[in-house]
């Protein structure tokens, strides 16, 4: 079997890492200010200063993004467009920018799934992305927005070593850049580096006036020391009357967090109202996260959000619709493809309520490149595997799983054992490695689990047309029925169909 996707009591808000054109997609780098006081052209300046000195997409970008926020369509303006128009980027670029800026609907915002065609489009954009980032650097070796993106490229290949002296690179360059710094936290935070991560963000002198990059700090503190260390300055920003709500969107929902799992739950829901005013969509799936922990009441309209595909995603999975939990699974990891986290959702909701084990193998072998000995993602791709009839190999990735008695993830691997056992004609094998499962889960308090792993069991017995069939499904109803979630009830509804059919004929409705 596969493990359910990891728990919501440890999710926080760290930030979300795309290139600079998404991430200005995204209205991430936009202006904090609802608007600019009368004294703009000194805020500006050191934007000018910072343009002169390296005429880059990122410094371009920086001064434009300012003087169109500020409502001025001057030559200034003008002659920034053009700079950026005539850069070898993409030519949507400057489209983009005002767009989002001004709040519109900008290009590019949803994400396309592939034809099954086995080929990984993460990899494969990554590798042609590298090359050509490479030889843009070879011209432009002190742009720090090209030596992050870079550095994503390598991530999302798996080369972590080279992603981190690139973005090593790009914050000796722009150390108080809020693209860079938040790019930097994330990869750490990849590196199970926390600390490193919150490190990195303290040093920013922009830090307490920036509720992005306070965010960020408040996250990764939780992370890296299980508590806060700017936490009266988060709430100063919060009160302040000319930040956009959309700047402090993340920041309020991290805020909310944390008071929803100390027990303040009236705090929290005040926070979580001022993180969804303008929200981000990491904002969205924090809250859709924590939203049955806390009794939050949220508007379905926010799940429409572009690029909401984790809140999507967990949604649908709540409700027992596994096929689409699978298809926005799969745009999150997609969006965010070298993360585990959706690597991990998604090998499990494809496996366990989709019964779509061609794309759980796919997702469960596009996580590994990135996080190569992560047993649980080694487990999915043995569980798909099996349900594949490919057994052998189902093996290889087994090797992965430790095997300690009193350990929840050691279970799941003694369940996917006994499912490659079954599939071996080892059935006697199988059916002791199931109930050893079942009776840890048990024991650990997992009874939602154990009736998962039952169903299952009950699957390959009903399959076999062996005795013990009978026992183990009525064991799986009644383990389901006094123990509910969405998974056991899609699989006792699928094992309610079988009559000893291959259960690959049987789709979750």
């Amino acid at each position: 079997m596969t493990a359910q996707p990891g728990n919501t009591d440890d999710r926080q808000v760290v930030p979300r890492w795309r290139t600079f054109k998404r991430t200005l997609d995204t209205r991430e780098l936009a202006s904090l200010h609802l608007t600019f006081p009368e004294s703009v052209d000194g805020e500006l300046e050191p934007l000018r200063m910072a343009f002169a000195r390296d005429q880059s997409l990122y410094t371009a970008a920086d001064l434009l993004n300012a003087l169109v926020a500020d409502g001025r369509h001057d030559a200034e303006v003008s002659r920034l467009s053009t700079f950026i128009t005539d850069l070898p980027e993409a030519p949507a670029t400057l489209a983009s920018i005002i767009a989002q800026l001004r709040g519109k609907r900008g290009p590019g915002q949803e994400i396309e799934l592939p034809p099954n065609s086995g080929e990984d489009p993460s990899q494969s954009d990554a590798s042609r992305r590298v090359r050509q980032l490479r030889e843009l650097l070879g011209n432009e070796p002190r742009n720090a927005v090209r030596w992050v993106d870079v550095a994503l490229a390598h991530a999302t290949l798996g080369v972590n070593n080279k992603a981190q002296r690139e973005m090593l690179v790009a914050l000796a360059l722009a150390p108080e850049s809020r693209f860079v710094l938040r790019s930097a936290a994330r990869l750490f935070v990849h590196l199970n580096d926390p600390e490193r991560a919150n490190s990195v963000l303290r040093q920013s002198q922009r830090l307490r006036s920036d509720p992005w990059l306070l965010a960020a700090e408040l996250s990764t503190s939780q992370l890296a020391f299980g508590r806060f260390h700017n936490e009266r300055s988060a709430r100063e920003l919060l009160v302040s009357e000319n930040l956009s709500p959309h700047s402090l969107s993340e920041l309020a929902s991290e805020l909310g967090t944390n008071e929803l799992r100390s027990g303040r739950d009236r705090r929290a829901r005040k926070l979580f109202d001022l993180a969804l005013q303008e929200p981000t969509e990491n904002a969205v799936a924090q809250a859709t996260s924590v939203a049955e922990e806390g009794d939050l009441r949220l508007d379905p309209k926010l799940l429409a959000i572009s690029h909401g595909f984790e809140a999507r995603a967990i949604d649908h999975s709540r409700r027992g619709e596994w096929n689409d939990a699978a298809t926005e699974g799969h745009r999150w990891l997609l969006d965010q493809p070298f993360a585990l986290e959706p690597a991990l959702f998604t090998s499990y909701a494809a496996s366990v309520g989709a019964a779509d084990f061609e794309l759980a193998l796919s997702v469960a072998l596009t996580g590994i490149r990135t996080h190569p000995t992560n047993a649980m993602l080694h487990n999915n791709a043995a569980f798909a595997l099996a349900n594949l009839d490919k057994t052998a190999v189902a093996r290889e990735h087994l090797a992965f799983a430790p095997d300690t008695q009193d350990d929840e993830d050691s279970a799941v691997h003694r369940a996917t054992l006994g499912l490659v056992l079954f599939r071996e004609g080892r059935d006697a094998e199988g059916r002791a490695m199931y109930v050893s499962a079942i009776e840890s889960l048990g024991t650990s308090k997992r009874q939602d689990m154990a009736a998962v792993a039952t169903s299952f069991w009950a699957m390959e017995e009903t399959r076999i047309f062996s005795s013990f069939a009978e026992q183990a499904t009525k064991k799986a109803i009644q383990l389901s029925g006094a123990h509910p979630s969405p998974a056991g009830d899609a699989l006792v509804k699928r094992l309610g169909r079988l009559d000893g059919i291959d259960l690959r004929g049987f789709p979750i409705s």
